[in-house]
């Protein structure tokens, strides 16, 4: 069970008559108006999840005129172990995602470490050294949508950056999903 603000926040749009999957991101600074209780108030929209899952949901809808009734809430190692099902995702890693740039403006791998520390995992172990192309497994791709301080290779950074890392890992997940057996 999971309560506070939420991470990252992605409306999917499934068309069932041409199979095709949209997806977008809601910036979790976003401000816009909530009511919960009968009171009415201004806050971020991430900040929404903290009181309940159906309270984010009415948000959305009420802040964007849409009909969300389906949800899924998954956290951070739910998504590793969902992402290392399918075999890792494909994704090209920019120099600048690697750069050290101090705690404050942590890099990849800075955010591996914090992942695998949640997990009692050696972070050594799930480095990456090198940029380029490559297959992340679930706590690489993980701590890559995390990534906000580093340029992407769509040459985007802070939360745009980090909603395009977010969106590409659930693209490389459907993708691998789609093409797996039962």
């Amino acid at each position: 069970v999971f309560s506070g603000n939420t991470d990252s926040i992605m409306i999917l749009s499934l068309n069932t008559k041409t199979k095709k999957v949209k997806i977008f991101s809601v910036m979790r600074d976003t401000f816009v108006p909530m009511e919960y209780k009968g009171e009415k108030y201004f806050g971020k929209i991430n900040s929404a999840y903290s009181k309940g899952p159906e309270h984010a949901i009415k948000t959305l809808n009420q802040a964007y005129d849409l009909d969300i009734s389906e949800y899924a809430t998954v956290n951070f190692f739910g998504m590793v172990d969902i992402i290392d099902a399918v075999g890792g995702i494909p994704a090209t890693i920019t120099e600048d995602e690697l750069d050290w740039k101090g705690l404050d403006r942590p890099n990849l791998n800075n955010c591996m470490d914090e992942i695998c520390a949640e997990m009692k995992l050696d972070p050594k172990k799930y480095y990456i050294k090198e940029a380029g192309e490559q297959t992340l497994n679930g706590v690489q791709a993980v701590a890559y949508a995390r990534v906000r301080y580093c340029e992407s290779v769509w040459g985007t950074t802070n939360d745009f950056g980090r909603t395009d890392r977010q969106r590409h890992v659930m693209q490389g997940l459907f993708n691998k999903a789609i093409n797996m057996k039962k």
